[in-house]
């Protein structure tokens, strides 16, 4: 059975990392078009069993360069996360969607952030094509293993790009800025099928 997203926990756990957009096209595209996203993550955010034994969650946004904003090892509450995503910046700058991936696989799922146990998420979330290479970056993160899922976001993102960050066409979703939250219930979808499909690969190693 799945889990919902709004309103229920999700009963599953796992290391989710997300990875954020902050080019300038974001706002240029409409003022405040960064909190939405902001408020999108927390939306995710709050349908998780968020714990120290539970669901772990990271964040890094990225531009012209990437910044960590916390490890999976950092925040074991959701309000303790929500928190830290409401603090984020927006940076402006380019869009090196490559670079962020690159870091995610170095310094999200580190030694002491990735457990073993637990399947590895990635949600790229941005609203423009990549001004370096994806798919090398994208690669690593999925040897880990773990699922990507790739939200394009506005009218300028590159679908090809997604589904080759993503992997699947069906782990790839596109809204507009102020209909985020309608999308969350197919993300949820995919992200259980993905998350079963993992655990049962690390249950076989």
């Amino acid at each position: 059975m799945f889990c919902i997203f709004v309103g229920v926990e999700c009963a599953t756990d796992f290391d989710l990392v997300f990875v954020i957009d902050g080019s300038g096209s974001i706002e240029h595209a409409g003022v405040g078009n960064f909190k939405k996203i902001k408020d999108f993550i927390k939306d995710i955010v709050n349908g998780f069993n968020i714990g120290f034994d539970k669901t772990h969650v990271g964040a890094l946004i990225f531009s012209s360069s990437v910044k960590k904003v916390f490890g999976l090892d950092e925040h074991y509450s959701k309000s303790g996360i929500n928190s830290a995503i409401d603090k984020v910046i927006y940076p402006s700058g380019g869009t090196y969607t490559g670079k962020a991936l690159r870091m995610a696989r170095k310094k999200m799922y580190t030694k002491s952030g990735d457990r073993e146990d637990k399947p590895n998420v990635v949600i790229v979330i941005t609203d423009g094509k990549a001004n370096d290479d994806v798919e090398g970056p994208t690669n690593q993160l999925r040897n880990l293993p773990a699922a990507i899922f790739a939200i394009g976001v506005g009218t300028n993102f590159d679908r090809a790009e997604l589904e080759k960050i993503a992997g699947s066409s069906a782990n790839v979703f596109t809204a507009d800025f102020d209909n985020l939250g309608q999308i969350i219930e197919n993300i949820k979808q995919s992200v259980g099928k993905e998350r079963r499909s993992l655990a049962v690969s690390f249950t076989r190693d």
